[in-house]
């Protein structure tokens, strides 16, 4: 997460607050790769309850899972989340992480889902939590809506900014 802070500071000198680009981090003592959005997709609307939504991309920068950080909807342990898209279909998914309090959700992806993702725009999504069943639904806005699809172009052109 320090890693994401510092470089949006670094590079937002020359881009906008909330430009989507993928970051490339070389660790160099053990010569890790890592590959992170520069952003998440935020679900709020008072900043404390509600929910992050971002990609978690492999070492061959591919969009595998998704990642949900909430906040204040209880502990996470099968947790659900729902994408509409604006053509009404949807991705329904239960989260396969362990249980904890920290906020932490991870969602496999299909092959179909990533298809969706990187074509069609997002109209809503929700969160569930499968501990306290406390649920939020945001309806996405502006460039967030198409964040999924840029993330995926971006990828397949392997387009990334480096840290160092």
């Amino acid at each position: 997460m320090c890693q994401s802070a510092f470089a949006q500071q670094v590079i937002s000198k020359h881009t906008k607050p909330d430009s989507l680009f993928v970051i490339m981090n070389k660790d160099d003592m053990d010569g890790t790769i890592t590959y992170y959005p520069s952003k998440a997709i935020l679900a709020s609307e008072d900043g404390d309850k509600g929910f992050t939504l971002a990609a978690f991309l492999t070492s061959g920068m591919n969009v595998e899972d998704l990642k949900v950080k909430s906040g204040n909807l209880g502990c996470n342990e099968k947790d659900e989340i729902i994408i509409l898209f604006d053509n009404d279909e949807k991705i329904v998914k239960k989260s396969w992480n362990e249980f904890n309090c920290k906020g932490n959700s991870w969602f496999h992806l299909s092959s179909s889902d990533k298809e969706l993702l990187s074509k069609q725009p997002i109209k809503k999504v929700r969160f569930t939590s499968g501990r306290s069943y406390e649920s939020y639904t945001q309806e996405i806005q502006g460039s967030d809506k198409t964040y999924f699809i840029r993330l995926f172009n971006m990828c397949q052109e392997r387009k990334y900014f480096i840290v160092k």
